[in-house]
């Protein structure tokens, strides 16, 4: 009875070890697996800035940062700044766009900040060619500042908000032509006016055709084609009334969303939505397949120079 007892006892302790290590084991993956969550499934930010003249009671100046969540947990934007050449007693050292904290959604949750500038603001630039370009820097949980850059007004852009902000007159378009504004551009433009924007006009509906024929060839599009289409149909809110303004707007957010699909696709299928995100990218190249052919019609009654 004895030798039986110790024979019971003895196998109890050795399995007790081996299921104290496999019990240790399995807690050790299943930290790990969080510990790996916690870390590949953090906020990732795509930052696109970019600054323009905007024409509606005034002329002025209007920054635009968009910021898009592409990760699987929501971000907390806490700041955003841009750094000036010297303070003054207008401004600080840094123009401070953000302030408030901000949730932005995962899985493409997008949120945009704007400031209007109605006087010429010193940036510290640097120079790319004949081009200025500013920086700025968002601060978020992610627990490090993210480096976004923007492209400035040219000197003659800002000389057109200056003679604006102190006459309140538009010294536009051509060089004998001066609309008040408070006429307001759609109900004022002469023959002489609409011949002196159509070289500005067209540029546009060139580069809205070659933003749409590249996505719809390449079936998506770059971070560095959503630039190129922002500066290049920067000044459409100068130059053409809501109906463009709205569809160039349209365009963007849809070529926004195509390249955060492509992120996704380009990624394993975690939870199951590849075939969702397949389908929302064929319906957006679908929808630039139709714009695309009417793009001439919606542009058509703004390049004619006479009625």
């Amino acid at each position: 009875m004895d030798t039986f007892v110790k024979s019971l006892t003895d196998f109890k302790d050795h399995y007790g070890v081996i299921w104290f290590y496999v019990a240790g084991f399995i807690t050790l993956i299943g930290t790990a697996w969080r510990l790996r969550n916690v870390f590949k499934d953090k906020p990732s930010l795509q930052i696109v800035a970019n600054m323009v003249t905007e024409n509606k009671d005034d002329l002025h100046g209007l920054l635009t940062i968009e910021i898009t969540n592409l990760g699987k947990r929501k971000a907390v934007i806490k700041q955003i700044i841009i750094p000036l050449q010297s303070a003054s007693d207008e401004m600080s050292s840094t123009l401070n766009i953000g302030k408030k904290v901000v949730e932005i959604k995962e899985h493409g949750g997008i949120y945009t900040w704007q400031q209007v500038l109605r006087q010429r603001v010193n940036f510290q630039s640097y120079q790319e060619g004949a081009d200025s370009f500013a920086y700025g820097e968002v601060y978020s949980t992610l627990g490090k500042m993210q480096r976004f850059d923007f492209k400035l007004l040219t000197d003659a852009e800002w000389k057109l908000i200056e003679q604006s902000q102190s006459s309140r007159t538009i010294l536009a378009i051509g060089p004998t032509v001066i609309m008040d504004y408070k006429k307001g551009f759609d109900n004022f433009e002469s023959a002489e006016i609409k011949l002196n924007l159509y070289p500005r006009r067209l540029s546009v509906l060139q580069a809205t055709k070659r933003f749409l024929d590249d996505a719809i060839s390449n079936r998506t599009v770059t971070h560095q084609s959503l630039q190129t289409f922002d500066r290049e149909t920067g000044e459409a809110k100068n130059i053409f009334q809501n109906d463009i303004q709205d569809l160039l707007k349209s365009i963007r957010e849809n070529g926004n969303h195509l390249w955060v699909i492509a992120q996704k696709l380009s990624g394993p299928d975690y939870d199951g939505t590849r075939h969702k995100y397949v389908e929302r990218k064929s319906q957006i190249l679908n929808s630039f397949i139709d714009l695309l052919q009417g793009l001439d019609d919606r542009f058509s009654r703004y390049l004619k120079i006479t009625e």
